[in-house]
């Protein structure tokens, strides 16, 4: 992930959002993989006397370079994202046309299934439509076309033409890996990200209100409003706090403030009495409020109350 940011760096603009630039690097990450393993494609293809299907994979290479010069000058990642769907759809339909059909190409239109999935990744589900239904389109034009393409198939050796298969196979299989571990990733990222949010939350709506009410107002709206015969409120007040405010600086009266409150809040809980909130430097409990599972105040008041 670190290193698909780094990749998001070479066509991101400084508006856009985080999850946009890592789609951004996901793509160009597996152009970048599909461009490493065409050279053994051009290589191979070469090698056996055939020029134009070499041809084709290295004019994948070369439109991938020139897109990422290009994407690096002008951040028109669109271009760079629409090229690259393009040239996957296409050039493995011409690549296996011109080897002689689907068992002498190895199946080199299996790459296209890349498209779809890409788009999916890229566009969302709405615009990858038209990508999937162009995959199929074009997969049925080869099946039709099949029968003439194989009367005059490249003479490549049969282990050749199995190895391929497997490896084309394998690539296909890396490039999906890559990119649903990039949506596997993302989700989490957002899970982990909604929960520190939530915890926030919550911490906030727990400074304000007591936890059996925060709790209540989570799971409904309306009025809360509840009776009690008998209740014990407790409001202690530091004496001298604001001729000590005078003297103090800010960041350490919060801290003795947090200091004090914090040992209350243990007191408080160890006692079963209700924190209700605090003002200030005053710090306001009830008792015989709590919730059922806490533990009641002991005698009439509080421990809380006696050292406040």
């Amino acid at each position: 992930m670190r290193f698909l940011d780094r990749l998001s760096d070479l066509g991101a603009r400084p508006e856009d959002p985080h999850d946009e630039r890592l789609r951004h690097g996901t793509l160009i990450f597996a152009s970048m993989v599909i461009t490493l393993i065409s050279l053994t494609w051009v290589a191979t293809y070469f090698a056996y006397g055939y020029p134009i299907s070499a041809a084709i994979p290295a004019l994948y290479q070369l439109t991938t370079v020139v897109g990422l010069v290009v994407l690096a000058r002008t951040r028109r990642f669109g271009v760079f994202r629409t090229t690259q769907l393009l040239a996957f759809l296409v050039l493995p339909a011409l690549l296996q046309a011109s080897l002689g059909g689907f068992v002498a190409s190895s199946a080199m239109i299996l790459w296209a299934i890349f498209t779809p999935l890409a788009a999916l990744a890229l566009r969302g589900l709405r615009r990858s439509v038209v990508w999937l239904v162009a995959f199929f389109a074009e997969l049925v034009v080869l099946a039709v076309l099949d029968p003439r393409l194989s009367k005059n198939p490249a003479a490549l050796p049969t282990g050749f033409v199995i190895t391929f298969f497997v490896l084309n196979v394998m690539g296909l299989t890396l490039s999906a890996y890559v990119m649903l571990g990039y949506f596997v990733e993302q989700r989490e990222r957002a899970r982990r990200a909604l929960e520190a949010e939530r915890e926030r939350s919550e911490r906030l709506l727990l400074n304000v209100l007591p936890e059996p009410i925060a709790e209540r107002l989570k799971v409904r709206t309306g009025v809360i409003a509840d009776h009690y015969d008998t209740v014990s409120v407790l409001f202690a007040d530091l004496v001298g706090f604001t001729e000590r405010s005078l003297i103090m600086a800010a960041d350490e009266l919060v801290a003795l403030l947090d200091q004090i409150f914090s040992a209350f809040d243990r007191l408080a809980d160890a006692e079963g009495v209700e924190k209700i909130k605090t003002i200030g430097d005053a710090y306001m409990v009830a008792g015989r409020v709590a919730r059922a599972t806490s533990r009641p105040p002991r005698g009439g008041r509080p421990h809380g109350a006696r050292n406040a």
